[in-house]
């Protein structure tokens, strides 16, 4: 009876371990179906074909109007890459500062134009207006806010010591707002800026030689960047 019971338990126990393995192979054949299913969703090779969605642009996209808009008053600077002269909108009568640019890559103005409409909006940082191209020679050409500036090397002496505080400050302001973006400008010196004394407005210009961190920073940049910085 003993030798029964005991065959007779031994056959229960291989069919409840039978039954388990098997409802442990069915939920894990369920679970996997939903995995794989769930995959093939997000590839969209379940799902019911929906109509394409075209790219959001960026908020930020350049109007690039016609030049016409624009008339040259006086040539107000020059530098390694550009010609700069003062304007007026013509539909407005703004006032603002064209800047003419010299056959450079490509690339060098895209990377210029995007940096300047990344820091849109920051303080005391110059604003891009518009970008327009010449239709003949298709010379692009920046348009920027107009500043009175002064020229430094009339105004720096009549600063008092409250004013080069003042100034240095609104400077650190818009220095710290790039570096906040991962935007480097690497030509901070007089010339790029601008102090409107009547103002007391101060706007750093000439993001031509900024460059925007992506990633790990590349030794030749690191190598090109001044240390004082």
């Amino acid at each position: 009876m003993a030798a029964e019971a005991k065959a007779l338990g031994e056959r229960e126990a291989q069919q409840i371990s039978g039954k388990d393995s098997t409802s442990q192979a069915a939920a894990l054949s369920f679970f996997l179906s939903l995995h794989f299913s769930s995959d093939l969703r997000n590839l969209n090779l379940l799902s019911s074909p929906s109509p394409s969605k075209k790219k959001k642009r960026n908020a930020t996209k350049r109007t690039n109007s016609s030049q016409d808009n624009y008339e040259v008053v006086r040539k107000v600077g020059r530098g390694k890459y550009s010609e700069v002269f003062e304007g007026v909108h013509s539909p407005t009568g703004d006032r603002c500062v064209i800047k003419i640019l010299k056959p450079v890559k490509k690339k060098k103005i895209k990377r210029e134009i995007k940096i300047l409409q990344n820091l849109c909006g920051g303080p005391n940082v110059i604003s891009l207006l518009d970008c327009v191209r010449d239709p003949a020679s298709k010379t692009p050409s920046l348009v920027f806010e107009h500043v009175a500036a002064a020229d430094f090397k009339v105004l720096y002496p009549t600063l008092s010591d409250y004013d080069v505080r003042f100034y240095i400050f609104e400077l650190l302001k818009a220095l710290d707002f790039c570096h906040s973006r991962g935007v480097m400008h690497r030509d901070v010196k007089p010339h790029n800026v601008m102090i409107d004394p009547v103002k007391r407005q101060l706007r750093l210009i000439d993001w031509g030689e900024s460059w925007k961190k992506r990633g790990r920073e590349r030794e030749e940049e690191r190598r090109s960047f001044p240390f004082f910085f």
